[in-house]
């Protein structure tokens, strides 16, 4: 009412937090892929921090005395609504399904806020959609126009879940094994597609991803 600026809890943190930033949103899973990239990221050797929405906030991890090699942070809609400043050096956008609906009032709003994540990357930034969602897809160029790689269950997809593994499309070499943990199913193999595209570009290699899952 006073036409004071508004400053979300994530654009504070990462003002002052020293370490690129991995950002998780999406509707379900987020949590799960959040700990998965986290754990993997420090069994690798990486000092890696989960928090945003997860655990412990931005602000906090903004404090740790030791320089992370990694903030891992779950962004939810409710704290993108007011998110200006954020510019992970690798975000995913997990799924988009309707929900908090009560709040953001359609599904357009709802998908607009989720979309806030990538609105400050750059060139040399990586942003992860899902390769089933073409509306997003074109709400995500329209609004950043840029370009992004996918994930997904389907054959055109830049980082494809099949059964027991993660494959690239760029490299029909790369494979790696899910060895039948936890995403090594139709449900939660997309997130593990997508935690692979990121742990890929923050530096691991498949035997170490493979070892995380």
């Amino acid at each position: 009412q006073r036409g004071c600026p508004l400053l979300s809890e994530l654009d504070l943190g990462a003002r002052f937090l020293r370490g690129p930033l991995l950002a998780v949103t999406g509707s379900k899973g987020k949590s799960s892929l959040v700990k998965l990239l986290a754990e993997t990221l420090t069994r690798s050797g990486r000092r890696a921090l989960p928090g945003g929405n997860y655990g412990t906030a931005l602000c906090t991890l903004a404090e740790a005395p030791e320089t992370p090699d990694w903030a891992v942070v779950e962004c939810s809609s409710f704290q993108l609504e007011t998110t200006n400043e954020l510019q992970p050096r690798i975000a995913i956008l997990l799924n988009l399904s309707p929900d908090h609906l009560d709040r953001h009032e359609s599904l357009d709003a709802y998908r607009d806020a989720k979309l806030r994540l990538f609105d400050r990357q750059g060139a040399a930034d990586l942003s992860l959609l899902p390769a089933a969602d073409n509306a997003l897809q074109r709400a995500f160029q329209a609004r950043c126009r840029r370009p992004f790689e996918t994930f997904g269950s389907e054959p055109g997809s830049g980082w494809r879940f099949v059964p027991g593994a993660v494959l690239r499309r760029a490299d029909p070499h790369f494979r790696v094994s899910l060895g039948g943990c936890y995403f090594d199913n139709p449900i939660l193999g997309p997130a593990a597609a997508a935690g692979t595209a990121a742990l890929v570009h923050a530096g691991l290699t498949a035997a170490e991803i493979a070892e995380g899952f």
